[in-house]
């Protein structure tokens, strides 16, 4: 479960979720917003992990701890853990603000909440990371999801109504 976990927040994993959430998104509101909003937030998390991890340069676990694939890069923060953070956030966000008032939003929150949780516990079972780099990487994951949703929520209300 810790690989499939890592596989869903890696390289491959987020750019496939995120690809269907815009389209989920775009569809239910036909709103452009939503995907540029995700879009945004990605390529924000991106840019954070790489130069997180080249300013702190903070080593991994000893190899002997880790299980296969062996990472390389710098461990601060946990990339893994930063982009399941802010796609997490955007999708709840994005859930919150699709879904009407239900068990299934409440179940879709939830299950937000619970992944990247679920990611940065399995980066410390892996010892592919220290807690302390899951943790740096939800703390800016979630700083850099707040700023995507408050721009999307001024974006919202400061666009002309569509006629």
């Amino acid at each position: 479960m810790a690989q499939a976990l890592t596989f869903a927040a890696g390289r491959v994993g987020v750019p496939l979720l995120a690809i269907l959430l815009v389209g989920a998104f775009s569809w239910r509101r036909r709103d452009w917003t939503a995907p540029v909003a995700v879009a945004s937030a990605l390529a924000g998390s991106l840019g954070l992990t790489v130069l997180g991890k080249e300013l702190v340069g903070r080593l991994r676990p000893p190899v002997v701890l880790a299980l296969p694939p062996y990472e390389t890069s710098p461990a601060w923060p946990s990339g893994h853990s930063l982009n399941a953070t802010v796609l997490a956030v955007v999708t709840a966000y994005l859930l919150l603000l699709t879904l009407p008032r239900s068990s299934r939003r409440v179940v879709g929150v939830v299950a937000c909440a619970l992944f990247p949780v679920l990611v940065g516990l399995s980066r410390v079972y892996l010892a592919q990371h220290w807690l302390t780099d899951v943790m740096g990487g939800w703390a800016v994951g979630l700083a850099w999801a707040m700023v995507v949703v408050v721009a999307h929520r001024v974006w919202l209300r400061l666009r002309p109504a569509s006629t």
